[in-house]
């Protein structure tokens, strides 16, 4: 009887990093492929902290964390760091952050699970694609230009005279089946992010995200009712 078990693959978060740049979302994850294979130009995110005062929602695991269950390596990642591609925000400006992860394991057998929460000021649209080692496109996994968090003109700060403002929600998003065409070919969170051209005289901008990633690999252990461990043992009769 096949089985499916789940087990905790990979936790990343938003920080130094995570790959920017201020012109294309393809160039942000060509550096977070560069950063994972070593290759060069890269461009590290510059953390900058709760900047409006400490106004901003944060995202931080319970402070018990069992992600995973005993031995996962998900509770040990820090938690996200707000970030930005330097300390000037200047309204207006859309930038683009990148995080490259490895996936391993026989594509034919071998699929992964993933959730996502993102903060962001003001706007963004996330993606999860799959690209080669090369930095070549080969899937998205979402939906034709990426998911999407608020209106992406920057002179759309005209609309929010009251709460909840965009920068006040936590998205979440999540996937299973998610497998690559070739083993060593990485799975990239992107993201476009808007800074509104805001007349006021704080206008902060940032971007914290967490993506967890899990393996779900089939087995022939296992071969009846099913009592198993919890463990992926299947003690069945």
């Amino acid at each position: 009887m096949q089985m499916v078990i789940f087990t905790p693959y990979k936790r990343i978060t938003s920080g130094i990093d995570t790959q920017t740049d201020a012109g294309s979302r393809e160039e942000a994850v060509k550096k977070a492929i560069r950063k994972q294979t070593g290759g060069v130009p890269t461009q590290d995110a510059v953390e900058i902290g709760n900047l409006p005062g400490g106004m901003w929602p944060i995202l931080e695991p319970y402070t018990n964390d069992n992600s995973g269950g005993l031995l996962s390596p998900l509770p040990g990642v820090p938690a996200p760091k707000f970030i930005w591609d330097d300390l000037t925000m200047e309204p207006g400006e859309t930038r683009y952050f990148a995080h490259a992860v490895e996936l391993t394991g026989n594509p034919e057998d071998t699929d992964f699970v993933i959730f996502i929460a993102t903060f962001a000021d003001d706007a963004h649209r996330l993606f999860l694609e799959e690209w080669t080692p090369e930095g070549e496109f080969v899937f998205a996994f979402n939906f034709d230009g990426g998911e999407v968090d608020g209106n992406m003109s920057p002179t759309t700060f005209m609309g929010e005279l009251c709460p909840p403002y965009n920068w006040q929600i936590i998205r979440y998003f999540s996937m299973d089946g998610i497998y690559v065409e070739q083993e060593g070919n990485f799975l990239v969170l992107s993201y476009e992010v808007v800074n509104y051209n805001s007349i006021g005289a704080v206008n902060p901008a940032g971007l914290a995200y967490v993506m967890d990633v899990y393996k779900e690999v089939e087995t022939e252990n296992g071969n009846g009712n099913g009592n198993g461990d919890g463990n992926g043992n299947g003690n069945g009769d």
